[in-house]
């Protein structure tokens, strides 16, 4: 039951998954992802500690743990993007620059799509003075497609890292 109820919370706070039970044996908890579930669901960590006995409304800790550092989302915003690609903090992406953030958000475009992409948002900008300049982070944050493919980017990046084994052997 108490399964089920975590479950629960996990699909309202990430969408629907197939969960399943991590094996029993001994885990290794970093007591700060702990301490921020335990931040996420307040009221149901310290109902979980209140109970004498197992309960159907329990915060099941392996299950929780395992699939919060699974689900929990890093939460950067598009400017967060961009400032990690603009090296010199100019404002400015240089011709790399904006190369690598269009290959990190968008799978294998080509040179000529890169470059009709980067020639577009220039054309865009009020005052245009050749392709050889460098991309604003402003006008890349007011370039539709370019924005909408930043922000599903961001909405799939995973706070933690991890790496699922072979469940046959399970």
């Amino acid at each position: 039951q108490s399964l089920r109820h975590v479950d629960d919370l996990f699909t309202q706070e990430y969408g629907p998954d197939s969960r399943n039970v991590p094996a029993h044996m001994p885990h290794f908890l970093d007591r700060h992802v702990i301490e921020e579930m335990q931040n996420r669901w307040p009221d149901d960590f310290k109902a979980t500690s209140s109970h004498r006995f197992r309960d159907s409304t329990d915060m099941q800790y392996a299950f929780s743990y395992f699939y919060f550092l699974m689900n929990e989302k890093k939460g950067r915003k598009e400017l967060d993007l961009l400032a990690q690609h603009d090296h010199d903090r100019d404002g400015y992406l240089n011709d790399n620059e904006f190369r690598t953030l269009v290959v990190q958000i968008e799978a294998g475009p080509s040179i000529e799509e890169l470059d009709m992409l980067k020639q577009e948002i220039l054309l865009s900008t009020e005052a245009y003075f050749g392709d050889n300049r460098p991309v604003r982070t402003k006008d890349i944050l007011e370039h539709h497609t370019l924005a909408q493919k930043m922000q599903q980017y961001l909405e799939k990046e995973k706070k933690y890292k991890y790496e699922l084994g072979n469940t046959d052997l399970v």
